[in-house]
């Protein structure tokens, strides 16, 4: 699971991951690791009393589910903020 989240993130630390999927989500998603085989991720959502559902992956998991977990939760960050800050709700 390391060398594939080295390689997918371009960067070979725990913290490195972090920094990479907080900097490459426009909502600042994380990256936990929970265990050798599991990372979590998930989002606060700012402006609002709601935070994103965690996705919890286990190794073996492929690039096509790291990055749709991390979709569902860019997805899911906008509709929040939306519903907490959107003009409609002013």
């Amino acid at each position: 699971m390391f060398d594939f989240l080295c390689a997918e993130l371009g960067r070979d630390t725990v913290s490195g991951w972090q920094k990479s999927v907080y900097k490459g989500t426009d909502c600042g998603a994380w990256l936990a690791l929970v265990d050798d085989s599991t990372i979590q991720l998930g989002s606060i959502v700012e402006g609002s009393d709601q935070d994103c559902d965690t996705f919890t992956l286990v190794w073996p998991f492929t690039c096509d589910d790291f990055w749709h977990s991390l979709d569902q939760i860019e997805s899911e960050a906008a509709y929040i903020w939306e519903m907490a800050n959107g003009e409609h709700y002013a």
